[in-house]
């Protein structure tokens, strides 16, 4: 069960930022194990039973690998840092090649943490879907995405295309139509249910207002229409 993070959490995001070294991790690896992995797992768990209701298709057993490595890809980036100085997980349907398919997320660094739900990859195909679903259901993509437009709302994030794709969709539904990808999310500094139990609650009940949004595009990546 999932009991919060705590300040050692935080405290280890900082000095391995001021630390990015082996020698530095391994003298720690017992803290970044207890208070920073081991919650993060804990939390994956408890949100994947949690978030059955919303999607009985989700993972309630889900592998360790949906949280995040602490090791660093650096073969492709000129940042050669080998550890991260933030932590994510997904929480998903079971399939083998997640990337490509939508997911529940946190990520969580020293000074903030951040949640939300969408691709890490779209593929064209998807989209392609998405783009028509817009073209001929405006009433109800409105409907859909209107939780974008309540106060302190979750930000749609995505790369775009540059040119028009169509003049005739309207004015207040191109910004989703011109998506390449798509994800939506909050950011918060961190607060007191960072700390408890009650982060998991809180975490679904904002997941909860993306549960249209969240359906749709599982169905057009199961290719369920």
């Amino acid at each position: 069960m999932f009991n919060g993070f705590t300040q050692e959490t935080l405290n280890f995001f900082r000095d391995i930022t001021e630390n990015n070294n082996k020698q530095w991790f391994d003298e720690h690896k017992t803290v970044y194990q207890k208070h920073v992995r081991q919650p993060m797992i804990e939390l994956l768990n408890d949100l994947s039973v949690s978030l059955l209701p919303l999607d009985p298709q989700i993972d309630s057993m889900p592998p360790n690998t949906a949280v995040s490595r602490v090791n660093r890809d650096v073969r492709f980036s000129r940042d050669k840092s080998p550890y991260r100085n933030k932590m994510w997980l997904t929480v998903k349907r079971h399939n083998s090649n997640w990337k490509e398919y939508p997911c529940f997320y946190i990520e969580i660094s020293e000074h903030s943490y951040m949640y939300g739900m969408g691709f890490y990859s779209a593929t064209t195909e998807t989209m392609k879907g998405f783009r028509e679903f817009i073209a001929h259901n405006q009433d109800g993509f409105r409907k859909t995405v209107s939780f974008a437009s309540e106060k302190d709302g979750f930000i749609t994030g995505g790369e775009k295309y540059k040119r028009i794709l169509s003049k005739t969709i309207p004015e207040d539904l191109l910004s989703w139509y011109q998506l390449k990808n798509i994800h939506v999310y909050k950011q918060r500094p961190i607060d007191c249910s960072f700390f408890t139990p009650k982060l998991t609650d809180e975490l679904c009940h904002e997941f909860e207002k993306v549960k249209d949004l969240y359906l749709l595009l599982s169905r057009l990546a199961y290719s369920e229409f």
